[in-house]
């Protein structure tokens, strides 16, 4: 066998085996209020971010929503396992247990947190203090 139809039977069988692997798709949802008195914060940017690892793969990504008038979120993230077929083995059953959510708003202070995943579905509600301001209600 020639050099090149060995390459092009490699390409193929590698497309393949990432074919075969489904696309999870994880939903991080919830409230983000302000403190102390839970008021929905409207137009708070919440950043969800994942990574992929297979052996010594990796890929960071990043899923970003904001909130509606009613402080609610709903961050889709699309999880696509990589198959390790090199070494031999399957990793289309690779599961994203957590992720990265950090929380800002203006005229709030910022904050971040690990979440962990149970399924496909996650609640992750924030209550946000705002930021101190000057005599002139600037922040």
């Amino acid at each position: 066998m020639n050099r090149s139809v060995s390459v092009l039977l490699l390409l193929l069988l590698s497309s393949a085996a990432h074919a075969k692997c489904a696309t999870e798709t994880y939903i991080v949802g919830g409230f983000i209020g302000s403190s102390p008195d839970s008021a929905p914060v409207e137009g708070a940017e919440i950043s969800v971010a994942y990574g992929e690892n297979v052996g010594d793969l990796s890929a960071a990504r990043t899923a970003v929503a904001q909130t509606g008038k009613d402080g609610h979120y709903s961050v889709e993230v699309r999880f696509y396992p990589l198959s390790a077929s090199r070494r031999g083995s399957d990793e289309c059953n690779a599961k994203l247990t957590s992720v990265s959510v950090s929380v800002s708003a203006a005229g709030f202070e910022s904050l971040s947190q690990l979440l962990s995943l149970d399924g496909t579905a996650a609640t992750a509600n924030y209550s946000l203090k705002r930021t101190a301001v000057n005599r002139h209600g600037v922040d």
